[in-house]
């Protein structure tokens, strides 16, 4: 029996899974709901609208490396429920939002029950999917998530627009808590590291937290995939916050090729992630290298799509994109699979941890990049620039990998990486 036929009888995976929907699907209709309330209820400044998105982050990148320790630690299955009935509350409390510092407060608090809610699920994950079968079951978690990032806002917007704003947050609040009620079916978690049933002193926290750290940076493969990691979803996210000033420098461009961009973008990595979950992948560095370069070039030549003219424009620019949400999905989902397979269920929770905060920090990163590199180069230079640089990092990749004797393949099956030194 194949492995995508064993994932169907794991019942533990699909209660996982379930969670990961309803949970997944309420975080994009919340950014929507929250943004419509900000931008047009509130009336909410450039600057507001900018603080609101930190409010989203902050926690992220701060809380989710400490929440993952913590998830090491207790029971995993009870932080997921306490951060979704929370999440749950939190989305409740935004109906009644009377200025743009309530929701910042607001958000700030739903980001921080988030912050343990993907540490926790990835270190269930690997409780309870086998190892052979961990390559399937990332690729399905990554479909959800690619999947909601397309469906989520196009049900909130359709919420918005056949009932109002304030039903979006009651729906929200639904399926928060739908998803933590699902998780009472999850069986106990058998990795619990118990201390008298008493939290570790602070100091015990910040070591296991520097424990993490240097396991990534002994795993050369697990360090070098975070590192590209991060430098894909920066460049991905100046294009993201550049793309509708590059279209609006475009004659005649009407404004829905904005979302039809991000859509073929979401459709790329959607197909790729569906495809990395029907074959076996025996070389990790290679897909590195090969969707930081393919993500690159496609940025790079977005601009010069841009310059073309006629019916051919359309095409090309959503075949762009295409390509981009693919090369991003190249290095991120196999990341992750090597995570998985590489990392010991006992710190799985501080990896996964660190993962969530460097990447968010990335995104963050990105976003704020784009806006300064745009005015100090020009859009289609900002394009160009990024786009260039991570090619180059591809390339970079090769050279550092060969002079150092590290080989392409390495075997992850058995959850150990095989590498030699030079």
């Amino acid at each position: 029996m194949n492995a995508e036929n064993r994932l169907a009888l794991n019942r533990p995976f699909f209660i996982l899974m379930g969670s990961q929907i309803l949970s997944s699907f309420g975080d994009w209709i919340q950014v929507l709901a929250v943004l419509s309330l900000a931008g047009f209820q509130f009336q909410a400044s450039p600057l507001e609208m900018s603080a609101l998105m930190m409010c989203f982050a902050v926690p992220v990148i701060g809380i989710t490396p400490f929440a993952g320790v913590l998830a090491d630690r207790y029971n995993r299955k009870t932080i997921m429920i306490t951060s979704e009935i929370g999440r749950s509350c939190t989305a409740y409390l935004m109906l009644f939002a009377e200025s743009i510092w309530s929701l910042y407060v607001l958000l700030f608090l739903l980001s921080s029950f988030s912050s343990f809610f993907v540490p926790a699920k990835n270190g269930k994950l690997k409780e309870i999917v086998p190892e052979p079968h961990m390559q399937k079951a990332v690729s399905v978690s990554g479909m959800i998530d690619n999947g909601s990032k397309i469906i989520g806002p196009a049900i909130a917007g359709g919420l918005i627009a056949a009932f109002s704003i304030h039903v979006s947050f009651y729906v929200n609040a639904a399926l928060f808590l739908l998803s933590g009620l699902l998780l009472f079916a999850l069986p106990k978690d058998p990795y619990l590291e118990r201390r008298s049933g008493r939290l570790k002193s602070p100091v015990r926290l910040f070591a296991d937290f520097k424990q993490g750290i240097v396991f990534i940076q002994k795993n050369r493969l697990l360090f070098t995939g975070l590192a590209v990691s991060f430098f894909v979803i920066l460049v991905l996210q100046i294009a993201d916050s550049q793309i509708v000033v590059l279209i609006r420098e475009l004659p005649g461009a009407p404004a829905e090729l904005i979302g039809t961009c991000m859509s073929a973008s979401g459709a790329g990595m959607l197909l790729t992630t569906a495809f990395l979950g029907k074959i076996v992948i025996r070389s990790f560095l290679r897909f590195f290298i090969g969707g930081s370069m393919m993500l690159g070039i496609s940025i790079g030549s977005a601009p010069f799509v841009a310059g073309l003219a006629g019916e051919w424009l359309h095409v090309l620019f959503l075949t762009v994109f295409f390509f981009a949400g693919s090369g991003f999905s190249l290095v991120y989902i196999p990341f992750h699979i090597l995570a998985q397979q590489t990392v010991p269920a006992s710190y799985s929770g501080r990896i996964f941890g660190t993962i969530q905060s460097a990447t968010t920090f990335g995104s963050v990163a990105g976003m704020s990049c784009g806006g300064l590199l745009a005015e100090w180069a020009g859009v289609k230079n900002a394009f160009v620039l990024s786009g260039s640089l991570l090619a180059v990092l591809g390339a970079a990749v090769i050279m550092l990998s060969k002079g150092r004797g590290t080989p392409i393949v390495t075997e992850n099956h058995t959850g150990t990486e095989r590498q030699t030194e030079g």
